[in-house]
C-alpha cells in the first residue's frame, strides 16, 4: 500500500473518544497510527500494553496489514483502527480487516464516508465496502447519519454492552417499558 498521496492529518477526533476500547484492557494496538500517534496518551490511559503500528517507520511496528504480518493470532484483546480503512484500497479492504481480526480479539474501525466533508479532501480516500455485519463477528455499529461510520467487532464468546461512551464486558440489562434500567447483572 503506498500513501504517499495521502494527506497527514494526525488528530484526535473528539466524537470517537465515545467508542474507545474500555479501561483496564490486557493490550491495545493503534493501527495505522501514523507518526505522531495523536490516541496514544489516551489509548495508554486504558491499558497495561500499548503498541502502535504504521505502515510508514516510526511506530513500534512497521507493517502492511493488507498482508499477513508476522504477529501472533488474537496477540491484542483491542485494535483501535482510526480513519485508516478509507486509505486501503477497495479490493484490499477485506484483507486488511481480517488481519486486523486475526491479531485482535475486539477490534474498533472508525471512518468517513463520502457523506462527510473530510471525504472529499484527501484523494487517499477509498469508499469503504466492508460489509462488517457479514464477518462472522458480534457488531455495534454507532454510525452517524452525517457520514462518519463506527464499527465494534467483538468476539462472539463475549457481551459487550455500550452506554454513554462506556463499554461493559459479559453485562446483562434488563429495562422497563418506560426504558428505565430496571436490573445490572456483571459478570467475569
Amino acid at each position: 500500500m503506498n500513501v504517499d498521496g495521502h494527506k497527514n492529518v494526525e488528530k484526535v477526533i473528539r466524537y470517537y473518544l465515545l467508542f474507545m476500547p474500555p479501561k483496564g484492557c490486557r493490550s491495545i494496538i493503534d493501527i495505522g497510527s501514523g507518526i505522531t500517534s495523536p490516541y496514544k496518551g489516551l489509548l495508554k490511559n486504558l491499558t497495561g500494553k500499548y503498541v502502535s503500528l504504521d505502515i510508514r517507520e516510526g511506530a513500534d511496528i512497521t507493517a502492511d496489514l493488507t498482508e499477513k504480518s508476522n504477529i501472533p493470532d488474537k496477540f491484542f484483546e483491542w485494535g483501535w483502527c482510526s480513519e485508516v480503512i478509507e486509505h486501503v484500497e477497495k479490493e484490499k479492504q477485506y484483507a486488511f480487516v481480517n488481519e486486523v481480526m486475526r491479531i485482535c480479539e475486539n477490534a474498533v474501525f472508525t471512518y468517513p464516508t463520502p457523506l462527510h466533508p473530510s471525504f472529499l479532501l484527501d484523494e487517499g480516500h477509498h469508499e469503504v465496502v466492508v460489509d462488517f455485519g457479514g464477518l462472522g463477528y458480534n457488531v455495534i455499529d454507532k454510525s452517524t447519519t452525517t457520514g462518519r461510520n463506527i464499527y465494534i467487532l467483538t468476539d462472539k464468546s463475549r457481551i459487550y454492552y455500550w452506554s454513554k461512551g462506556k463499554i461493559y464486558e459479559n453485562t446483562i440489562t434488563i429495562w422497563d417499558d418506560s426504558r428505565k434500567r430496571i436490573y445490572v447483572e456483571n459478570w467475569r
